[in-house]
């Protein structure tokens, strides 16, 4: 390993893909990796400092950034915002994808994350290896409740994993062997090939075991946290719907986001609500999602917690069974046997689901519809208004309409 520099920052690109190989790591004193990555982030932390990095964004600095005061990454991160929101110029996407990758990989030299989350490092990941710290803030979010400002940069960093698989090193090792099989167009963009196995995933093709997992784990993180789905962020951009699951507190989770907005507009008319096509099915999808599996509603399953334990221990999750199961205590019995906060939180989920449906008309139904008509209380359940019937629309016809009007498309053509 040999790298002949002049400069400060050719020292630092010569050494960074030797970073980044683990073996030829290993052959680097622990003095000279100690000061490499001191040095990678300390110039993270002021534009000025990366002269590539200000060559190449200087001028979106200025456009974007022009308000935002230098040091402590500030400028920076201002430039990662814009540009997850694809508005920065290809030069200044190019290099700070670099940079990103370098972090997500290397976390030491990420100024920001280490500055903001030292406290909750030394408190939840002071034994986690040094390459893993990203991976165990993460896995402890919700659980650093004091930490605002950590969980605000973990956030941040699961936005831009959520645009660019690069940023995931975790997912991009699970699915080595399920990218290449189901995702092989070499045209895909980086966030594209995410939305191409999590298809996968819905379409339950054979995805390894390993992929399998860790796409579930990306999916559940997003219905936690609406601002981790990239898909959602740019089919509503404008949209009402958008700005309101912004604002909700981290914790609400996405089916409690489309809760917030739905109940805010009662009365109002469905199907004026949303106005992009594309936002309307990914409202769909992310309904779909919600009531497959009730982990993926956690303001729901918390409520429910022994509520589940008592009327619906026998019951397999997925596929929508611990739902019907809730919706059969809740429907079969005045007054419900469910307890009061779980109770409340179903009648709220009949209101959400009957404006949902209301927004996209439904054109076919799903699976869960057999398991509704096999249920002995089914009779019940489906004169009980629209409580069901909702629910069967709202869990898969998004998909289907949009399969159809593809086909007319094409046929059109």
């Amino acid at each position: 390993m040999v790298c002949v520099c002049v400069c400060r920052q050719e020292v630092l690109d010569c050494f960074k893909d030797h970073l980044l190989d683990k073996e030829i790591e290993s052959q680097i004193s622990q003095e000279c990796l100690t000061q490499l990555k001191l040095a990678f982030k300390e110039r993270g932390e002021n534009i000025d400092l990366d002269s590539a990095l200000h060559n190449a964004c200087g001028q979106d600095a200025e456009q974007l950034c022009n308000s935002v005061s230098p040091g402590e990454a500030k400028v920076v991160e201002c430039l990662r915002e814009h540009d997850a929101r694809r508005e920065v110029s290809p030069g200044c996407h190019d290099l700070l994808q670099q940079r990103e990758e370098l972090q997500v990989k290397i976390p030491q030299v990420d100024y920001r994350l280490m500055t903001i989350c030292k406290s909750s490092i030394h408190r939840f990941c002071s034994e986690t290896h040094p390459r893993d710290i990203l991976y165990c803030l993460e896995d402890h979010k919700l659980a650093m409740s004091g930490d605002v400002g950590c969980q605000r940069v973990i956030t941040e960093r699961q936005i831009e994993a959520g645009r660019n698989i690069d940023l995931d090193p975790r997912l991009v090792t699970a699915c080595r062997k399920d990218i290449p099989k189901f995702c092989r167009d070499k045209k895909l963009q980086k966030d594209e090939v995410i939305r191409c196995l999590k298809g996968a995933l819905d379409k339950r093709q054979s995805l390894t075991e390993s992929c399998r997992i860790a796409v579930q784990f990306r999916e559940q993180q997003s219905l936690m946290d609406i601002r981790l789905d990239a898909q959602f962020y740019d089919a509503c951009k404008g949209e009402e719907v958008l700005k309101k699951c912004l604002d909700v507190p981290q914790g609400t989770g996405a089916i409690g986001c489309l809760k917030e907005f739905f109940g805010s507009k009662k009365g109002a008319n469905s199907a004026k609500l949303i106005q992009n096509n594309e936002c309307v099915m990914e409202v769909g999808r992310i309904m779909h999602e919600g009531v497959a599996d009730i982990h993926n509603d956690p303001v729901l399953f918390t409520h429910c917690m022994l509520d589940l334990k008592h009327f619906c221990s026998d019951i397999p999750f997925g596929s929508g069974k611990k739902i019907v199961c809730l919706l059969e205590v809740y429907t079969t019995n005045k007054p419900s046997k469910l307890s009061d906060d779980c109770s409340r939180q179903v009648s709220m989920r009949v209101d959400m689901w009957d404006s949902a449906v209301k927004v996209a008309p439904p054109d076919s139904l799903p699976e869960l519809a057999s398991l509704i008509m096999q249920s002995e209380a089914r009779s019940t359940i489906l004169t009980s208004g629209t409580v069901v019937i909702i629910v069967l629309l709202v869990f898969g016809c998004f998909i289907g309409r949009k399969c159809r009007r593809r086909k007319k498309r094409g046929k059109s053509l």
